[in-house]
């Protein structure tokens, strides 16, 4: 069975070791020191910004990472898309 859960910082070495495989890192070139990974996920997991970042669980087994947000809540990226984008609200 597929679940889901909130990330939590404890699943932060989980995280890293995902970034770093190559059929990941190909694709998602992200920095992988935990110092980077806490800037860049802690205030999701904290929710000190509205986004949303997801586990999902297959059996209870991590398998996978889910990221949501509105558009409208970052407006600097809505600006900097804007442009190459026709459905987008212009700033």
């Amino acid at each position: 069975m597929i679940t889901w859960r909130g990330l939590t910082v404890d699943d932060f070495p989980l995280l890293i070791s995902w970034l770093e495989q190559p059929h990941v890192a190909r694709w998602w070139n992200h920095e992988t020191s935990p110092e980077t990974v806490e800037r860049d996920f802690g205030p999701a997991v904290r929710r000190e910004e509205p986004a949303e970042v997801l586990l999902a669980l297959l059996d209870g087994v991590p398998v996978g990472l889910l990221q949501s947000c509105r558009l409208t809540d970052y407006p600097e990226y809505v600006a900097e898309l804007a442009p190459w984008s026709t459905c987008l609200p212009r700033p």
